[in-house]
């Protein structure tokens, strides 16, 4: 309370302070806390006149940040933020105008208006001189992207007779900012959320003044091992507030990026390790927050990429979708005598604590990483496909070619899937466990990216005949599967005799109502008739949407040549859309809306406007 009146005094009671700070003394500490909330809970006056002597109020403070009781330590991160503050306004630093709610953290959705110009306006900008190493003055380099014109006057750091901000403030960034990090990562909710609000907004507010060699160190050494951190703990089970803490972690991250997107653009590649990292993970809502993190930043830093930094980005994703391929199922295969088709696979001894040999919940959650990166990959096109060069497209085209074939071989694996199912892998379900979606999915975006990248060279005056030929090629070898799916089904409706019964829905250790339903052979035909339907239905969708709509765009004279083998294909799948309507072949609600989709009056409209075209 008597603090203006003290003046060449407080050395010696900070100094006190700081021995006791160091002790275990519970009492002292207490004592130590009082002194200082006192001493912060003015205004800044008191802050000056400690002069040099704040050095020791912030090492003080930098000790009870890490103190095991709660009050004390939020009050000391608080505290440090206060000082910040006041030796940032003492050191001149610019501030940013614009920061995101400290409540709700930045919305991936949010426009950052500011982005584009923060480094833009160097005339005003003051970088300020970090000292990495103690006593070494690391000068700003010229090639940072935002240079200060000579000419223009810097704003001046005061200074005391005794103290200069701007050094003590240089030579204690990593300290500072480390004990915020530290802080996010304590498992009190309370100092996370105040440790990560304080984090960021120290960055986003003066991160404008820090060079690159900083910013380098700041990624490396503090913001890298804070999301490692974040992320080891998720993956040990330790519990955060809630996931909304995590997500807003992320979100600010990539809001700094986005903020002084010219000075970090050298650290493109760590953000991306950092955010993979979070996919990678093994944990469904942690790789949900890092999908939305990659969406975020790939949506808004697109239009500014060049090549070199679409090639970083799509080498990351194509090494995160692989890694993310569900490997887990299909290392369950076994092979036996190949006399007896239904035993040709067995399920490895399963671990102690589980009749399954490998991690459901990771393996789970890498099938649902899989559908989120093709949706990501999908979006992506949309709204920087011109963006692209042609290597690009290939590269993506393979990347989901992976993924496609991985789906693709294991949905024909209907033991291997029986036998999971049996063995408690997702055995709530209501049909047999698989990757149908992925691969429809998968399919679906590629025949999507082939017409697009034939439109987008037509759309310049060019006639891309081997673009249009891998459309086509498409096409035909998805209407061939639709037909040799349909024909199958139709000799399973001519000769089984019980139709009715092999139609109805398969329970997993549902009682048999005859010897005949409890063998093997029975249980693997009627899985395999309603994994077939399943099938078709989902082919019925790619050609309902991906194909027909498409094939409506296509000028004739452009398709000329192969003009009879595409009315060919059209009446295939005319031919086998109403054989399945016809059969009402659907069991399932939540596919029983495919009937709304009407493709085949689609393909009357384009074989009459074939027709008369061939006769003009």
């Amino acid at each position: 309370e008597s603090a203006p009146s003290i003046k060449s005094g407080w050395n010696v009671i900070l100094n006190v302070f700081a021995r006791a700070s160091e002790e275990d003394d519970l009492n002292k500490i207490r004592i130590v806390h009082a002194g200082i909330q006192k001493l912060m809970s003015g205004d800044s006056s008191s802050l000056e006149l400690l002069e040099e002597d704040i050095v020791l109020l912030i090492n003080i403070l930098l000790k009870q940040a890490k103190s095991q009781m709660e009050d004390v330590a939020i009050n000391a991160i608080v505290n440090l933020g206060k000082v910040v503050s006041f030796l940032a306004d003492k050191a001149n630093l610019r501030k940013r105008a614009r920061r995101p709610s400290q409540s709700e953290g930045p919305a991936f959705q949010q426009e950052d208006v500011s982005a584009n110009k923060t480094l833009g306006d160097t005339q005003q900008r003051e970088v300020l001189t970090i000292e990495i190493k103690e006593q070494q003055q690391v000068t700003e380099p010229s090639n940072t992207g935002a240079e200060t014109p000579k000419e223009v006057e810097r704003p001046q750091a005061i200074t005391s007779k005794y103290v200069n901000y701007a050094e003590i403030l240089n030579q204690r960034w990593v300290l500072i900012l480390t004990c915020f990090s530290s802080g996010v990562c304590d498992l009190r909710p309370n100092i996370q959320g105040k440790s990560l609000e304080l984090l960021f907004k120290v960055l986003l507010e003066y991160g404008v003044n820090f060079i690159a060699d900083f910013w380098i160190v700041l990624f490396n050494g503090v913001l890298k091992q804070m999301f490692d951190e974040i992320n080891y703990s998720v993956q040990a089970g330790r519990s955060f507030k809630d996931m909304n803490f995590i997500k807003h972690a992320y979100q600010y991250l990539v809001e700094i990026f986005l903020s002084y997107y010219d000075i970090l653009l050298p650290l493109q590649q760590n953000l991306l390790d950092i955010i993979s990292t979070a996919i990678d993970v093994n944990d469904e809502p942690l790789s949900k927050i890092g999908i939305n993190a990659l969406k975020y930043l790939t949506n808004k830093c697109g239009m500014r990429f060049k090549t070199d930094e679409w090639e970083v980005l799509l080498n990351s994703l194509n090494r995160i979708v692989v890694k993310n391929i569900p490997t887990q199922l299909m290392e369950a295969l076994r092979p036996r005598e190949a006399e007896a088709p239904h035993q040709a696979v067995v399920l490895p001894p399963p671990t102690p604590n589980s009749r399954l040999n490998f991690n459901v919940k990771s393996c789970v959650t890498k099938c649902v990483v899989q559908l989120l990166l093709i949706g990501g990959i999908r979006d992506l096109l949309e709204l920087h496909f011109s963006r692209l060069e042609e290597r690009f497209i290939v590269q993506i085209l393979q990347t989901l070619e992976l993924s496609y074939k991985f789906a693709k071989e294991f949905n024909e694996q209907i033991y291997l899937r029986y036998s999971l199912w049996e063995n408690g892998f997702l055995s709530d379900l209501k049909h047999l466990p698989g990757l149908l979606k992925q691969e429809t999915d998968s399919l679906a975006c590629q025949i999507t990216i082939r017409y697009k990248h034939f439109i987008f060279y037509r759309e310049k005056g060019t006639v891309r005949e081997d673009l249009l030929n891998n459309f086509l090629s498409m096409c035909f070898n998805i209407s061939a599967e639709l037909s040799k799916k349909v024909n199958s089904l139709r000799d399973i409706i001519k000769n089984e005799k019980n139709l009715k019964n092999l139609q109805k829905p398969f329970q997993i250790n549902q009682p048999a109502t005859s010897a005949e339903e409890e063998s093997v052979d029975y249980i693997l035909k009627k899985l395999k008739f309603l994994e077939l339907e399943r099938e078709i239905n989902n082919l019925k969708l790619i050609i309902s949407t991906n194909i027909i709509p498409n094939l409506a765009q296509l000028d004739p004279e452009l398709i000329r040549p192969k003009l009879t083998e595409i009315n060919f294909m059209l009446l295939d799948m005319m031919q086998n859309l109403i054989f399945i309507r016809s059969h009402s072949c659907l069991m399932y609600a939540s596919l029983s809306e495919l009937l709304a989709v009407e493709p085949e009056s689609t393909i009357k409209d384009i074989l009459k406007r074939y027709h008369e075209y061939l006769i003009r």
